[in-house]
């Protein structure tokens, strides 16, 4: 029997010195009819006990700060044994939250022994827009209302029928959308994890694992070197100026257009000494070098160099080294724009890898949700983009997830600390990666 999914929400005051929840709600997602709004966060708790089921908050990160203090508070250990009140979290050293399993038990013995545990995860990882935005481009009967956030709420606040309805709004947006794409069949928790999914059902597994390997952590290491995201820049006789009202320009599809068009690499990459040299069967490179530079007038720059802290900006475009020769690595296609943009001098290469290419991997699933975009409208047109614009990304997903783990400080609020061994030293944690050099070439042909 499929497992009950329900849409919460909080509602907090704002206050630093008396930061707590003062009104919840729940909503069960396929069935509307069955929801509860409250201002008790112990009866809320006591609900999740007795749910045994899934549950999403939209922004896990605020919402989940309350339940995991609870837990720490009533008497949960967090580890991952999976034993009577204890919880485990998936939480990222950059603090994104994933997911909080809340174990209170089992029932049964033997084969018919089940864990009872509730497990909440946050719908905005499978639904990255505000609750507002989501309403309006889903085209949902209901819209997003609006509160005093600041008013004044003491301990035992009865909700107002205002207060009410758009807690009832809130929590129905999001069962109702995250109900569209189950019945899409997307049921993971990421909008990446989604797509990754539909890809391989389109493709095959079997194709897959052909065209990406899995390479080892190390070897991830060395190619994610390569790897930038997009291009943002201000020129510079336009710095600190006000401007008034401007014009936004938007390029349709850039990222399903680059997976559709342009040859993207496959397969197991080769390794090349020095300055790659043209290899017909591997035609796309990644170049280790060194050089100095120096932006040609009238060119946009586009080197950056953000592991050089102690040298340069993190998040800006280079016009000219700082006197001394820097360490590059770049696609063949960066490189191109490098030599196009660019005076280089002193130039050195170091080896790097190449690999084979094809055009057309992801024409199917391109062609697939393209036809459901341009065909559809409202909820389903909206998920046809998701899955469009969140594949790319998740090639590249850094396989390392060392956590962070939660602790209840002496005053009594969470502080987090990574995993560590009897000496210290924190415990790294790694998971498969999926294949780098894919989104290192998307980004670069998206450039």
């Amino acid at each position: 029997m499929a497992r009950k999914k329900f849409s919460c929400d909080f509602e907090t005051t704002t206050k630093l010195d008396d930061c707590r929840v003062w009104a919840y709600g729940w909503m069960e997602i396929g069935k509307i009819t069955n929801y509860k709004i409250g201002n008790n966060m112990e009866e809320f708790m006591e609900w999740v006990e007795h749910i045994n089921s899934d549950l999403f908050f939209h922004n896990m990160r605020f919402d989940g700060e309350f339940i995991v203090n609870w837990l720490l508070k009533n008497g949960f250990e967090h580890n991952d044994s999976g034993l009577k009140r204890t919880f485990n979290t998936t939480i990222s050293n950059m603090g994104q939250w994933y997911v909080i399993d809340i174990c209170y038990g089992y029932n049964g013995n033997g084969k018919q022994r089940k864990k009872i545990h509730t497990v909440i995860y946050d719908s905005l990882k499978k639904l990255p827009f505000p609750v507002k935005k989501i309403a309006k481009d889903f085209k949902l009967s209901i819209l997003k209302g609006d509160i005093d956030y600041h008013l004044e709420r003491p301990i035992g606040w009865q909700i107002t029928e205002d207060e009410r309805a758009y807690i009832l709004n809130d929590i129905q947006i999001v069962a109702e959308a995250l109900e569209i794409q189950f019945k899409q069949g997307l049921d993971r928790i990421t909008a990446g994890s989604d797509s990754l999914k539909g890809f391989k059902s389109v493709i095959s597994t079997k194709m897959f694992e052909k065209h990406f390997p899995v390479f080892s952590v190390e070897m991830d290491k060395e190619l994610r070197k390569y790897y930038r995201g997009g291009f943002t820049w201000l020129h510079d006789i336009m710095e600190g100026k006000y401007v008034g009202e401007g014009i936004v320009f938007d390029v349709n599809s850039l990222y399903p257009s680059v997976m559709y068009y342009k040859p993207l690499p496959y397969g197991e990459p080769i390794f090349f000494e020095g300055e790659y040299e043209h290899d017909e069967k591997y035609p796309l490179y990644m170049q280790s070098m060194v050089c100095r530079f120096e932006l040609k007038e009238g060119y946009i720059p586009t080197i950056q160099k953000k592991h050089q802290i102690n040298r340069f900006k993190p998040n800006e475009y280079l016009k000219k080294d700082d006197g001394e020769p820097v360490d590059l690595f770049v696609t063949n296609i960066d490189l191109e724009i490098m030599k196009e943009h660019y005076i280089l001098k002193d130039v050195s290469y170091h080896g790097g890898w190449k690999f084979k290419q094809k055009i057309g991997l992801f024409k199917d699933f391109i062609d697939k949700w393209m036809y459901i975009k341009t065909t559809s409208d409202g909820a389903i047109k909206q998920l046809a983009k998701l899955m469009l614009n969140s594949l790319y990304g998740k090639f590249a997903s850094n396989p390392k997830v060392t956590g962070k783990i939660p602790y209840l400080k002496s005053d009594g609020s969470t502080g987090y600390t990574l995993p560590k061994d009897d000496d210290g030293n924190v415990i790294e944690e790694y998971k498969k990666p999926i294949y780098t050099p894919m989104g290192v070439f998307i980004t670069s042909w998206a450039r």
